[in-house]
């Protein structure tokens, strides 16, 4: 059965009806395992989240794979989208990359706020507006912040009578 993200699409083993519905900031939603011994990860799904939310890093948890590697497990909550409006010098989204081959990005983003008026908030990491956060050198992960930027002018004015 499938289950659809903002940027990603699941397929699980079990119906998704059988899933309970994550509760808000509560539930981990899904959990990553990177695993050391076969430079693989395993993601469990444990609940989906209500419509209209999207899904943040709740925690990053070290572990101990059965062989004795170290190894960390990554938790996903859900949360209703903000309406609120970004205070000044605020990320208006998150964004964490990793890349999974020498051309390909896997990018998550996340919406903390909502820009004012005027204002537009970047939608990928390599856009204007874009600052890099911490890197997870072991995963080969890293985070921007997105911060609201003022709308660019348009490229032409046309004047109410004017003709094409």
């Amino acid at each position: 059965m499938p289950v659809f993200g903002a940027q990603t699409l699941l397929w699980t083993c079990e119906p998704v009806k059988r899933l309970p519905k994550c509760r808000y900031f509560k539930d981990p939603a899904w959990t990553i395992y990177s695993l050391p011994d076969s430079n693989a990860t395993q993601q469990i799904i444990s609940c989906h989240c209500p419509k209209m939310s999207v899904t943040y890093l709740l925690k990053k948890l070290p572990y101990t794979t059965p062989s004795g590697e170290q190894g960390n497990q990554y938790q996903f909550a859900c949360s209703p989208i903000s309406r609120l409006r970004c205070s000044r010098k605020e990320p208006c989204k998150l964004f964490s990359v990793r890349r999974r081959h020498e051309q390909i990005d896997e990018v998550n983003a996340n919406t903390i706020c909502q820009c004012p008026r005027d204002h537009t908030c970047p939608r990928h990491h390599t856009e204007p507006g874009v600052l890099a956060g911490i890197t997870y050198a072991a995963e080969d992960i890293r985070t921007y912040h997105g911060y609201c930027m003022p709308e660019p002018p348009p490229d032409s004015y046309r004047f109410v009578g004017d003709k094409d």
